[in-house]
């Protein structure tokens, strides 16, 4: 977040991390919620923004390209373990809660991110973590079972619906915790 205020900060000097995410948040479900689910467009979302910290709507492009810096460089162990499950073969995927920028800044990152045999963003299938449909439409669109899975995330109650389908859960809290969480499940 503090890469992508800064970003922020290039268009109205002096916003601080705290202002720009307090609009981009503000009412969550009515405006972010309803944008990572394609229920709103960019413009309409970016306007919201705009407004809440008080700079006009010919700055919302400029917005949109801070936020692709939310989404930095993968951490160098985490990238590791991606690279190590790819190497033995296992199917990846992403799942995330995400909008537009947020898919743009993963497919610029393309090094880690091509381990993955396909990514499914909220923006993209219409619904978000932790509704049971979106876990089930990648299973479903991958003929898997939810007990041929591992599913990761550094949000519980989105690891949490996730066992609920058969999954393991992991809940991410640092590389060293994951690379443990894997040598349990994978050996």
């Amino acid at each position: 977040w503090e890469l992508v205020s800064n970003r922020a900060a290039e268009i109205k000097p002096g916003l601080t991390m705290d202002q720009f995410r307090n609009a981009f948040y503000y009412q969550k479900e009515q405006f972010f919620g309803l944008y990572e689910t394609a229920r709103i467009t960019a413009i309409e979302f970016w306007r919201m923004v705009a407004e809440r910290i008080g700079i006009s709507n010919e700055h919302i492009g400029s917005l949109s390209d801070a936020l692709t810096y939310l989404y930095s460089p993968v951490d160098e162990e985490v990238r590791e373990i991606i690279v190590s499950l790819k190497r033995r073969n296992y199917k990846l995927f992403i799942l995330s809660n995400s909008c537009l920028e947020l898919e743009r800044a993963v497919r610029e990152y393309k090094d880690v991110y091509r381990c993955f045999d396909k990514m499914y963003f909220s923006h993209q299938i219409g619904c978000k973590k932790p509704g049971v449909n979106c876990y089930q439409h990648v299973l479903d669109d991958n003929s898997l079972r939810g007990e041929e899975c591992i599913f990761i995330d550094d949000v519980a109650r989105n690891v949490t619906v996730a066992e609920e389908l058969g999954m393991k859960g992991i809940l991410f809290v640092s590389p060293r915790e994951l690379s443990r969480s894997f040598k349990k499940y994978l050996g």
